[in-house]
C-alpha cells in the first residue's frame, strides 16, 4: 500500500513524465538507447493514466523497485486517488487483478509511494489491485513478473533490491498476503516478506 503521508510528495523540499513513445518516457529511451538488458521487451501498457503526483528524480539512478498492494480491489477508486487524493501518492504501475497493466507515472519521474524521499528518488513502485488477504492473482503474476523482469534488465537493478514497502521501511504491512503462500503475509515481518517476494520471483523465473 502506498504511504499516505505528505513527506511521499511535494512536502519533501530535497527534490516531468512525459512520454516520447507509447509507454516510453526519456528515462527508458535512454535505456534503450545505451543498448541495457535482454530479454522480452516492456509489457504492453494497458492504459496510460496520467497523474500530476509526480516530482523530479534530480538525477539519481533508477535502482530499486518497491512492491505494493492497493488494500482494495477498485482499480477505479485506486487511479482516481492517485489523481486526485490528499495527501498526494502515486505509483508508477497498477496491476489489476485480470492482469491488466496501467501506468501512471513515467519511469523518468519520481512516484510518491513510498513515504521515504530518497527511496522515492530512486525506485519504481508498483501497486497490485488487491484487497486485505488476497494472494496475487494468476493472471496479475504474469504481468507483474515480465513488469519487474524488464524492469531488472533495463535499468540493471539486481533481485536483493527488488523489495516489498515494508522494507523501506515504513509503519506498514505492505505488500500484505500477495505471497502468503511463499511464507510471507500481514503478520510476517520485513525480512520473511522479503524471502517471500523473492521465491515468488524464482517460481516465476526471475
Amino acid at each position: 500500500m502506498t504511504n499516505l503521508t505528505p513527506n511521499a510528495g511535494p512536502h519533501d523540499a530535497a527534490f516531468d513524465a512525459p512520454h516520447v513513445c507509447a509507454g516510453c518516457d526519456n528515462a527508458e529511451a535512454a535505456a534503450h538507447a545505451a543498448g541495457a538488458g535482454s530479454g522480452p521487451g516492456k509489457p504492453t501498457v494497458n492504459r496510460w493514466e496520467p497523474t500530476s503526483h509526480h516530482s523530479s528524480r534530480n538525477g539519481q539512478d533508477i535502482d530499486h523497485i518497491v512492491v505494493h498492494y492497493t488494500t482494495s480491489r477498485n482499480i477505479e477508486g485506486t487511479i482516481s486517488h492517485f489523481k486526485h487524493g490528499s495527501p498526494q501518492t502515486s505509483a508508477h504501475y497498477l496491476i489489476g487483478r485480470d492482469g491488466a497493466l496501467v501506468q501512471m507515472v513515467g519511469d523518468g519521474e519520481r512516484a510518491w509511494h513510498a513515504g521515504n524521499a530518497l527511496m522515492n528518488a530512486r525506485s519504481i513502485g508498483i501497486e497490485h489491485v488487491a484487497a486485505v488477504g488476497d494472494r496475487i492473482a494468476e493472471q496479475q503474476a504474469r504481468t507483474s513478473a515480465a513488469l519487474i523482469g524488464w524492469l531488472m534488465r533495463e535499468y540493471k537493478i539486481p533481485k536483493s533490491q527488488v523489495i516489498p514497502h515494508i522494507c523501506v521501511p515504513r509503519n506498514t504491512d505492505c505488500c500484505g498476503d500477495l505471497f502468503a503462500e511463499f511464507g510471507g503475509g500481514v503478520k510476517a515481518g520485513a525480512e520473511a516478506q522479503r524471502k517471500a517476494l523473492h521465491d515468488w520471483m524464482s517460481s516465476m523465473g526471475l
